[in-house]
């Protein structure tokens, strides 16, 4: 497609159909459609992330507990979290009333990643954010009394949600909270953590420089034709 375009947008110069500055135009017209459809339309190769104990951005001190207690979902029997682990935050598992943050995850990647597709599990309670401390949190999912005993089912959050963006300079955050049975009984609150996996994409690099050369040549074409 962008050879064609080009192709005959040097023909039609050549053959005098077109000014120069109308064939710069044309040429940039050309690059902005072709990147635009490449960066929007080309299937690419998804980037994966999940729940790791052993990841550097965990923002407590997080561990995975052996065995798992028996009524929480098991990763390695559940296809939507296989390789996943799940994390508690051991110095506040038990501390109700309270939102642990645990591991960000996609942390200041560089790139505008796409999450199209994101599994959870969690005890008690769950809030999912994108942003930054420099800037601001928005959250993106917040459980209700909707899903019951959330710990013992898989839950599919962009069925929930719909796909969205993790920015350059963005996080993707977990916060777990322990409701326990009684919230002046802090006996009662038992463990509380979160498990997840998720796939994201992100622009092709050429596509995008395609684009942004397209975007060039148009503004260059604009201000040739006011100076003219």
């Amino acid at each position: 497609m962008f050879t064609t375009g080009i192709f005959l947008a040097t023909v039609n110069y050549q053959q005098g159909r077109e000014s120069p500055m109308k064939f710069l135009t044309s040429i940039a017209a050309v690059a902005l459609t072709v990147g635009s459809a490449a960066t929007f339309a080309v299937p690419l190769t998804p980037i994966n992330f999940m729940s790791n104990d052993s990841d550097d951005t965990c923002s407590t001190s997080c561990e995975t507990p052996t065995p798992l207690p028996g009524t929480y979902v098991d990763p390695a029997s559940n296809w939507q979290l296989t390789g996943a682990q799940w994390l508690f935050a051991s110095d506040s598992w038990q501390v109700l009333g309270e939102w642990s943050a645990l591991e960000t995850d996609l942390s200041n990647t560089g790139n505008n990643d796409y999450v199209e597709s994101l599994f959870v599990s969690y005890d008690d309670q769950l809030k999912i954010q994108v942003g930054s401390d420099s800037s601001s949190w928005d959250v993106i999912f917040a459980s209700t009394s909707a899903i019951d005993r959330a710990w013992t089912q898989v839950i599919d959050i962009i069925s929930i949600t719909g796909a969205f963006y993790v920015g350059p300079t963005e996080s993707l955050r977990f916060l777990v909270n322990n409701t326990g049975y009684d919230l002046n009984n802090p006996g009662n609150g038992g463990p509380t953590g979160v498990i997840w996996k998720g796939a994201a994409n992100v622009p092709e690099p050429g596509s995008l420089a395609l684009l942004g050369l397209g975007l060039v040549g148009l503004g260059f074409a604009r201000k040739k034709t006011k100076a003219a």
